[in-house]
């Protein structure tokens, strides 16, 4: 079983094309991580998975469902979302980020409390950055309470927009083992759209290549660091 499908998916923002007749199965259960440099089209791959925009041509598949039905909302309930600039409402306090969608859930205020103290335990946050505003916490931790909040309704697939490039290197190393945490302790297919290699080898079980729109290499990680399929692929890796 495949997470996500794209079918021959072609898109042009004006007269720019930025993906060309895409056609990639991303597996079940496992991270895959999207590797590009920058306007390589890696996020306009994750955004079409979203449904944020729909393709000129061709099709996408999130868990065999066609992406752009008619009820969008419910679609994006079973997506956990974590982008770059975390997303969190700069008007809430963490907790109420974090509780908004299992309350529109009807879940209940147990509920919330119990996933929001399992989640801030896996990414080794303290209980009191719940009563915080976002900007009254650090960057690594407004990243984390980020993830915490994409992951608060058991997605099984959780998209993450290069969500670890806006910290220092240190507060990076920490987030990736929490990161590896969270996928042995969450059942979810994860996608990781990022730039840094070593990221990409670290966290991922397998990779997407793309370069100017066009799908370049796909497979494990090991295969794909092990048997590169052009001199491209390998300079992205050797660099």
């Amino acid at each position: 079983m495949y997470c996500v499908e794209f079918n021959a998916v072609n898109k042009r923002f004006g007269a720019t094309p930025v993906l060309a007749n895409v056609s990639l199965r991303l597996p079940s259960g496992v991270t895959t991580a999207i590797v590009g440099e920058s306007g390589s089209g890696k996020s306009t791959l994750l955004e079409h998975i979203n449904g944020l925009i729909a393709p000129d041509s061709g099709e996408v598949r999130v868990f065999g469902e066609v992406v752009g039905g008619a009820d969008m909302s419910q679609f994006r309930r079973k997506i956990g979302y974590a982008v770059q600039s975390v997303g969190l409402f700069p008007h809430l306090r963490v907790f109420e980020n974090l509780a908004l969608l299992p309350r529109l859930e009807g879940w209940s205020g147990q509920q919330i409390d119990e996933r929001t103290d399992e989640l801030l335990s896996l990414m080794e946050l303290p209980v009191d950055v719940t009563r915080r505003y976002p900007h009254e916490l650090s960057g690594g931790q407004q990243q984390r309470a980020g993830i915490c909040r994409a992951m608060m309704l058991h997605p099984p697939l959780l998209l993450l927009d290069e969500p670890f490039s806006g910290v220092d290197p240190i507060t990076r190393v920490a987030i990736h083992k929490e990161f590896l945490a969270l996928q042995t302790k969450e059942p979810a297919s994860m996608v990781l759209v990022t730039h840094d290699t070593r990221e990409a080898k670290l966290l991922s079980q397998f990779l997407v290549i793309i370069h100017e729109g066009r799908i370049q290499q796909t497979g494990p990680t090991e295969d794909v660091l092990n048997q590169p399929a052009s001199d491209l692929v390998a300079r992205i890796f050797e660099a």
